[in-house]
C-alpha cells in the first residue's frame, strides 16, 4: 500500500500537495487516511500523526453524510461541491464542501479530496434569512452590499424609496447609482471597510427625476464581507427643519428687536429701567473707585391718573411723550434719562455734585412749569415732584440705595403739595431755596391746611350758589353732601390719618355728588325700584363730577378719591371693579359715610331708617361692600356720640 501511495504522491507532486491553499486529503475506498496537508490540519485541529491513525469516517458528524458521499461517487465517478458536516478535535461541528476525484493505482482506488470550510458562510446565510424575514416588511429601507458597494439584497421599503418595483432593477448595481453624489458613498464605504459605523444624509434620485432627502447609516460585517445600509426618508423632516431654520432666523431678528425694546421705552423713546440699573451700577462703581461725585433725580408727575381719567389714555400717552422730549432737550449729553414707571422718570448726572445737581433740578422744574403739553385743541400744565440723591453727600453704600432714598424724598415733596424737589440738603419749590429741616415741612403743612380751609369756603359758596340756581332735582342734595363730609372727616380722624389727608377726604366727600346735576330730575324723584337702565344712567354722575372737578386745578388731587367712592370691598362696585386695598382709603371712608347718611335720610322710595337700624345694615355689609376697619371706626364714633 505504501508503494501505491508513493506513486500517487509522485503523480501529485508533493510540493503542490503540501503548499496548496486548498485543504487536501488522500484516502482509500474504506476511508483510511494516507496523507493530509496543513490547511486541512488547521481546520480539524489535529496533528498529522493523529490524523494518519484515523479513518475519515471518524470525522463525519453524521454517517449519513459518508453514505451519500459514496453513493454520489459511485453514481458519477466523482464528487463536486458535496456539503456535509465534520467534527473538529474540539468537538465543533463544521460545515464543509467536498470535491473528490478517484485515483486508481495498480487496481486500487484512492480518493483525493479538497475540503472548503463554509461554516461562516452557512451561518451568514442563516443570519441573512433571519434578517430578510425581519427587514422585508420593515418601513426602513435596508440594503446589503459587498465591500465594493454592489447591492446583493434590498427590502421593499428601499425599492419604494428609489422608485423601483422589483429587486432585478437594483441588484448588482452600485449604491452610488441612486445618490446625487456617487463619490459620497464611495468615501463612506472606505470607512465601513475599516469597521467604522457611519451616518449621513443624501438625496436619492428616482427614475422619474424626482428626489427625496434620506438619512442613512452604514455598518460593516467584515466577517462575511458585507455592508449593511439603513435609509430613512426624511423629506418631510427636512422641510420642517428648513422651516425651523427660517423661524429661528426670524426669531433671532425678533429677539434683536426685543433687545432694542428692552433698552428703549416704546411710548417715550427714553431708556428703560434696565438701562438705568446698568448705568447707575457702573457709574457708582467708578465714583467710589476714583472718588468722583454722582447724582440722581427721581421725578414723578403729580395727579397724572386724573389726566388719563378725564382726557383718556391716548392723550395721556401723548403728554408723556412730549414730557420725555422736553426732558431730553433740557439735559446735558452726558446725562442719562430713563422711564421708571407709568409717569416716573430717572435722571442720572455723572460727575455732578449735589450743588450742581440742584441747579440742574431748578432748571428742569422751571422749564416744566412754563410748558403746556397736549395738542392745539387740548392743553394741560403738569405738576411734578422730585427727589434728589447725591454721592458722596448722602453716604450711599450700594447703587440700589439711590432709588430707595429718592423715592422717600419724592413722597416728602408730594406731601408738601408737589411741584418741588426734596433732598437731604434742602427743599426747593419751583427752584426757590427754602428753609432746612423738619420745621420747614411743618410750616408748609400748616399753610396748606389754612389754604385748604379757605379754598373749601370759597368753593362751597360757589357750588352752593350754583346748585341753588340750577338744581331743583334733588332737594336733599345740599344737606346730604354736608353731612357726608362731616361723617367722613370724623372717620378719617378716628383712623389716625394725617390732618392734610383728613381735609382732602372731607373736601372730596363734600364734592363727590356734584355730578348729580347732570342726572334727570325724574329719575332722582322716581318712587319705584330702579331698572338696570336707570342705574346705568345714574352711574354717569361720576363722570359728570370728574369733569367739573378737572376744571379747577386745585381739585385734581380729589379726582381719584371721588371716582372710586362707589367701589365695593369685594370688587362688585363701579366704575372699575376695584377691591380691598386697591380702592383708595379716602374712597372707602366716603363709601361708608355716604351709605350711612343715605340710610338715615328720607328718600322718594322709602322712609328713613333709625341710626341703630342704619348701623346694623352697614355692619351686615362689612367685608362685602365696605372696609371692615372703616365700619369699625364708624361704630366707635356713633357709640361715643
Amino acid at each position: 500500500m505504501k508503494r501505491e501511495v508513493e506513486i500517487i504522491r509522485r503523480k501529485l507532486n508533493m510540493n503542490i500537495f503540501n503548499n496548496s491553499y486548498l485543504s487536501l486529503i488522500l484516502t482509500d475506498e474504506k476511508g483510511k487516511i494516507y496523507d493530509i496537508n496543513k490547511p486541512l490540519l488547521k481546520i480539524v485541529g489535529y496533528t498529522k500523526d493523529e490524523v494518519l491513525k484515523k479513518n475519515i469516517v471518524e470525522f463525519y458528524a453524521n454517517l449519513l453524510g459518508r453514505d451519500r458521499f459514496l453513493k454520489e461517487m459511485k453514481k458519477k465517478g466523482f464528487v463536486k461541491d458535496f456539503i456535509t458536516e465534520i467534527k473538529s478535535k474540539k468537538g465543533e461541528i463544521l460545515t464543509v464542501c467536498f470535491s473528490s476525484t478517484p485515483i486508481k493505482v495498480k487496481g486500487k482506488t484512492f480518493f483525493l479530496s479538497s475540503i472548503i470550510n463554509i461554516t461562516k458562510i452557512k451561518k451568514f446565510e442563516e443570519q441573512l434569512l433571519l434578517m430578510k424575514s425581519a427587514v422585508d416588511d420593515s418601513p426602513i429601507g435596508t440594503v446589503f452590499a459587498n465591500l465594493t458597494g454592489e447591492i446583493i439584497y434590498t427590502n421593499r421599503a428601499f425599492l419604494k424609496m428609489v422608485g423601483y418595483s422589483t429587486q432585478k432593477n437594483v441588484l448588482g448595481r452600485s449604491l452610488g447609482d441612486f445618490c446625487d453624489r456617487p463619490e459620497y458613498f464611495t468615501n463612506f464605504l472606505g470607512y465601513a471597510r475599516r469597521n467604522k459605523r457611519i451616518a449621513g444624509e443624501c438625496e436619492i434620485l428616482k427614475p422619474d427625476g424626482s428626489q427625496i432627502k434620506a438619512k442613512f447609516g452604514i455598518s460593516s460585517i467584515l466577517e462575511f464581507g458585507v455592508v449593511q445600509i439603513y435609509l430613512y426618508d426624511i423629506t418631510k423632516q427636512y422641510i420642517y427643519r428648513e422651516k425651523l431654520k427660517y423661524l429661528n432666523r426670524k426669531l433671532g431678528y425678533v429677539n434683536r428687536k426685543l433687545k432694542k425694546i428692552a433698552y428703549k421705552d416704546f411710548h417715550t423713546g427714553l431708556f428703560t429701567f434696565r438701562v438705568y440699573e446698568e448705568f447707575i451700577r457702573t457709574e457708582f462703581q467708578r465714583a467710589k473707585r476714583y472718588g468722583r461725585p454722582l447724582s440722581m433725580i427721581l421725578i414723578d408727575v403729580d395727579f397724572f391718573k386724573a389726566i388719563n381719567d378725564v382726557y383718556g389714555y391716548p392723550f395721556g400717552d401723548l403728554v408723556l411723550k412730549q414730557l420725555a422730549e422736553k426732558f431730553a432737550s433740557i439735559l446735558r449729553g452726558s446725562d442719562l434719562i430713563a422711564r421708571f414707571g407709568g409717569e416716573e422718570f430717572l435722571i442720572v448726572f455723572p460727575e455732578t455734585p449735589m450743588e450742581k445737581a440742584i441747579e440742574l433740578g431748578k432748571r428742569i422744574f422751571r422749564e416744566i412749569s412754563e410748558t403746556e403739553f397736549g395738542k392745539s385743541s387740548k392743553k394741560v400744565k403738569l405738576k411734578i415732584s422730585g427727589g434728589l440723591v447725591s454721592y458722596p453727600e448722602d453716604k450711599i453704600k450700594k447703587h440700589t440705595e439711590f432709588l430707595k432714598i429718592a423715592s422717600r424724598f419724592v413722597k416728602m415733596a408730594k406731601l408738601q403739595g408737589g411741584m418741588q424737589m426734596c433732598s437731604s440738603y434742602d427743599t426747593y419749590f419751583t427752584g426757590k431755596k427754602g428753609v432746612k429741616g423738619k420745621k420747614r415741612i411743618e410750616n408748609i403743612a400748616e399753610k396748606l391746611l389754612k389754604l385748604s380751609s379757605r379754598m373749601e369756603q370759597v368753593v362751597s359758596q360757589t357750588l352752593f350758589e350754583f346748585i341753588r340756581k340750577e338744581d331743583k332735582k334733588d332737594r336733599f342734595f345740599i344737606g346730604h353732601s354736608k353731612r357726608v363730609s362731616e361723617v367722613a372727616r370724623d372717620i378719617a380722624r378716628k383712623m389716625n390719618l394725617a390732618e392734610y389727608l383728613v381735609v382732602k377726604i372731607e373736601m372730596a366727600a363734600f364734592l363727590c355728588n356734584v355730578g348729580k346735576i347732570g342726572i334727570s330730575p325724574k329719575l332722582l324723584a322716581k318712587k319705584t325700584r330702579w331698572s338696570k337702565e336707570d342705574m346705568e344712567r345714574y352711574k354717569k354722575h361720576i363722570d359728570y363730577t370728574i369733569r367739573i372737578l378737572s376744571i379747577i386745578p386745585s381739585f385734581s388731587a380729589l379726582i381719584p378719591i371721588v371716582r372710586h367712592h362707589h367701589e365695593k370691598w369685594d370688587g362688585q362696585g363701579y366704575p372699575d371693579g376695584l377691591k380691598e386695598g386697591d380702592i383708595p382709603m379716602g374712597s372707602r371712608i366716603i363709601a361708608v359715610a355716604d351709605a350711612y347718611i343715605a340710610l338715615i335720610s328720607k328718600r322718594p322710595q322709602r322712609e328713613a331708617f333709625s341710626k341703630k337700624e342704619a348701623l346694623k345694615i352697614i355692619n351686615s355689609r362689612s367685608g362685602k361692600d365696605f372696609d371692615p376697619d372703616v365700619v369699625k371706626a364708624l361704630k366707635t364714633i356713633l357709640n361715643k356720640n
